[in-house]
């Protein structure tokens, strides 16, 4: 009889795997469904843009495998073949299953199609995953993994940008989220999870680990009471740093090395910190128009941010309190409620947009959601609800994008065209003289 038992719940938790990976990769693929394959086209922006920068950089890597160099410096695939050391300053850590799927035989456009779909369903899995290793309840997570993978900003950067680094960045975020809530609030011996979780968005992204440090300060100003009780908490976030940085040194040395002994331009952006952030009228319209063509948190995270205003006193648990005060204090702060002329004279521009905090603030807000401390979505049928509206909405919203300019669907065969001389928006670095 016990033997039976036992049967019964490893198939049904079995099944529960199943049922919930199929589920991951369904949703992977429909929720880009309407950008990346209806008809057989593309919505992108061509020309000088991210899209053609990073599409660039993975056609090199390609080229580069093919002529056994698996760990290129320079990527010759940029200005027709004079080069572009991309490389040093733009890790290819994310790009190698890109590449990978380029030497099976799919086209550009079918890779990214592809690789998109992978991307999805990375987030999906270790969103998930993070979740329940601290809560254990599944539909919690199911819950986290949706509002969390599907917000409005990461839809922004999949669909309208195209910005695989930031995509890579949110892939790698909830393991660093998971080792900040061990170090201070949990279990401070398990700090390896954010030294993997730093370590993979700092080969994925250039600037999220700024944002992710930027978080870790917070975090600790938050629990100072806490810190001096059980300093050693400050000692785990310490090995955490020091193992990071080792860890990433093959990423950083190449380039300091670059940065001190050869004379770089950096291309102008046009857009300073005062200027690139968004009005509260601008943050809050977009967000409930679920406009994934320009940077803002979703109509979800928007509502949850208000609630979270309204509600601070009601929030028991310590982490969820602090995590949701800090993403709805950051999302006013993301606006120019914030002075940022202040900030533009730090070292802390290089974020470039105050709308990049976005990122956080999708995750720190989806914390709030799924962990539900006010008792809003109680029992498995109101979760189930919230996830299908969070999946309508990204349908809508990738509906919208389209017909909203549709003059930007291509074919796949005009986007299998390479743009050489792409090196994205924002600044790079371009080599001016070498000796």
């Amino acid at each position: 009889m016990e033997l039976s038992i036992f049967k019964n719940r490893k198939s049904k938790k079995l099944a529960i795997i199943i049922f919930t990976i199929v589920l991951f990769l369904v949703v992977s693929f429909l929720a880009i469904y309407q950008t990346q394959f209806y008809d057989g086209k593309i919505w992108a922006y061509l020309g000088t843009s991210d899209d053609r920068f990073h599409m660039m950089r993975i056609e090199g890597l390609y080229h580069s495998i093919q002529r056994h160099q698996f760990f290129p410096i320079v990527n010759m695939t940029f200005m027709k073949g004079f080069g572009y050391i991309v490389n040093v300053f733009y890790s290819d850590f994310l790009l190698y299953p890109a590449a990978f799927l380029r030497l099976l035989g799919l086209t550009s456009a079918q890779t990214l199609m592809v690789y998109y779909v992978l991307l999805n369903f990375l987030t999906f899995g270790v969103s998930f995953l993070c979740f329940y290793k601290i809560q254990k309840k599944y539909w919690n997570s199911l819950v986290f993994s949706f509002v969390y993978t599907l917000s409005a900003y990461r839809l922004h950067d999949l669909a309208f940008r195209h910005d695989i680094g930031e995509l890579g960045a949110f892939v790698f975020l909830p393991i660093a989220v998971l080792g900040i809530y061990e170090i201070f609030y949990g279990d401070n011996k398990k700090w390896l999870y954010l030294t993997a979780g730093m370590t993979t968005i700092i080969y994925s992204h250039a600037i999220s680990p700024i944002l992710v440090a930027i978080l870790i300060v917070i975090v600790a100003c938050c629990q100072i009471p806490e810190l001096k009780v059980h300093p050693r908490r400050l000692l785990s976030l310490l090995w955490a740093t020091l193992c990071s940085m080792l860890l990433s040194a093959s990423y950083f040395l190449p380039m300091i090395e670059q940065l001190l002994h050869t004379h770089f331009m950096l291309t102008q952006s046009k857009v300073a910190l005062p200027a690139g952030a968004l009005s509260m009228s601008n943050a809050i319209t977009w967000s409930l128009n679920g406009d994934i063509g320009q940077p803002n948190i979703g109509i979800v995270l928007l509502l949850a941010a208000l609630v979270v205003l309204v509600s601070t006193t009601k929030i028991k648990n310590k982490a969820v309190k602090h995590f949701s005060i800090i993403g709805a204090v950051m999302f006013l702060c993301s606006t120019k409620i914030f002075p940022w002329i202040i900030v533009n004279y730090t070292p802390l521009k290089v974020i470039q947009y105050p709308w990049r905090l976005d990122m956080l603030i999708s995750i720190l807000l989806a914390i709030f959601i799924a962990a539900d401390p006010l008792g809003i979505f109680k029992g498995k049928f109101a979760k189930g609800i919230l996830v299908c509206a969070v999946f309508m909405i990204t349908v809508a919203s990738g509906y919208n994008l389209v017909n909203g300019n549709s003059t930007q669907l291509v074919s796949q065969a005009k986007y299998n065209q390479m743009e050489p001389f792409s090196i994205g928006a924002g600044k790079r670095r371009i080599l001016t003289n070498w000796n």
